[in-house]
């Protein structure tokens, strides 16, 4: 993935803040032939402090006869995004830019079939997912879980790898990012979500020089 310079944030917090944010991710693999997934992540580290990412999806989706071979995959996690104005900056000629930030995270997939281990990990699913305070309760309907485990199969993705993109104007000077907020303030749902994007990691420290 191109990644210039003043995009990279190499910080994993920033990664597993956009995950828990935004975790519908697009799982890619290659063999025997692509493959793509849209499924939400759970996110979370190993012993020895490196990522994990965790989901399910149906047992008929064609990425889980691979599953057995355990594949490299990559996984993609997209925040909103929005059409950037040259209208927008103090500074001119602009050209017109598309603002957002992503995380790639590239490991290892492994399948988690067995009873006990697939069951907890939907009932986890749930709870991390479920809104506070909506009275649903994944454990108050056991037995319909039970009838929908055997075409489901979990999986978890052990990370090698994981990069960091996050285009949101920071290599501007104060005024032009001030003009960029402004536009997306008055913008739609997606341009309102870049703006807070934005408030969350703009100003962001810029890695050093090499």
């Amino acid at each position: 993935m191109y990644i210039p310079e003043y995009f990279r944030l190499d910080e994993d917090e920033a990664a597993l803040r956009l995950v828990r944010q935004f975790p519908f991710g697009t799982m890619v693999t290659a063999a025997p032939q692509p493959e793509v997934s849209h499924v939400p992540f759970l996110i979370e580290r190993d012993a020895d402090g490196r990522f994990v990412l965790l989901s399910h999806f149906a047992r008929k989706n064609t990425q889980c006869d691979i599953l057995q071979d355990e594949p490299q995959v990559v996984v993609s996690f997209v925040s909103p995004s929005t059409y950037g104005s040259p209208s927008w900056y103090t500074t001119s000629p602009r050209a017109p830019t598309w603002f957002y930030a992503a995380a790639v995270f590239t490991g290892t997939l492994r399948p988690i079939a067995e009873h006990d281990a697939l069951k907890q990990l939907i009932v986890r699913s749930c709870d991390e997912m479920e809104p506070a305070g909506s009275g649903w309760n994944v454990r108050d309907v056991d037995a319909y879980l039970e009838r929908l485990l055997p075409a489901i199969i979990g999986f978890r993705i052990e990370v090698s790898a994981v990069r960091t993109i996050f285009r949101l104007a920071q290599h501007n000077g104060a005024e032009d990012r001030e003009g960029v907020r402004a536009g997306l303030a008055k913008g739609d749902l997606q341009a309102k979500g870049v703006a807070a994007l934005m408030d969350a990691y703009v100003p962001m420290p810029m890695p050093a020089p090499e």
